[in-house]
């Protein structure tokens, strides 16, 4: 996991209007005019040597910000004490400007082609394409398509109608670091499977319950018969 300091600082640098790109991968800036349609005159647009500015996918990806809404709440949580957008007045063209800055120049490319072309590190298995269809855990695989046939093997059996697992690349890391990403869901497994053993005692005590009563009732109407008999 990249430390905050280096993430913040990479953040930083990519919201300059040229960022300078880490140590040892300096990048440098040749210039071009372009036509500027909004505002109606040629104006001068800066290229840099890399375009991605000197990082790597895995850096970029790695920066955790893979939604514009993510975005937002780096940029009010750093900037802003976390305060909602909607309570900081005219500063939201401040927010508006660094959002569009970090996520539609410089982020969304890299994170949605990572996203669909996966890489060497942790996937996320699922029963189906969104969050309330449940998780099955975390894997690692060294591709996607690697990620996606561990899927199919340990998870697939636990499907209906043909269906198969799906499957979201979530970060590069190492097969250790699964273990950590799967104790959330380990706890949570856990923690159904002792809520379902209390529903079972609870519901053999009631079936207790209804086996005495029913008893009692069979005694009480034995007797009242044997009385009437007498």
């Amino acid at each position: 996991m990249m430390l905050k300091t280096t993430r913040d600082a990479i953040i930083k640098d990519l919201l300059r209007a040229r960022p300078r790109g880490p140590i040892g991968r300096r990048v440098t800036y040749t210039t071009q005019e372009e036509y500027d349609y909004d505002k109606h005159k040629d104006v001068v647009i800066p290229i840099p040597s890399d375009p991605q500015w000197g990082y790597t996918d895995e850096e970029l990806f790695s920066l955790e910000l893979r939604a514009e809404d993510d975005v937002q709440k780096y940029v009010l949580d750093t900037w802003f004490e976390g305060k909602s957008i909607y309570s900081i007045g005219r500063k939201k063209a401040t927010v508006t400007r660094r959002v569009n800055k970090l996520w539609g120049a410089r982020l969304s490319a890299v994170v949605n082609r990572v996203t669909r072309g996966g890489g060497a590190g942790i996937y996320n298995v699922r029963k189906g394409y969104y969050s309330s269809d449940g998780e099955f855990g975390h894997i690692y695989a060294s591709s996607k398509e690697e990620a996606q046939r561990f899927a199919d093997m340990f998870f697939g059996y636990l499907l209906s109608n043909g269906d198969k697992p799906r499957i979201q690349f979530v970060r590069f890391g190492s097969p250790k670091e699964v273990i950590i990403m799967n104790a959330k869901t380990v706890q949570s497994a856990a923690d159904k499977i002792k809520n379902y053993r209390d529903q079972i005692k609870s519901l053999q005590q009631q079936i207790e319950q209804q086996s005495v009563w029913l008893d009692t009732l069979n005694t009480v109407e034995q007797q009242q018969l044997a009385a009437e008999e007498a």
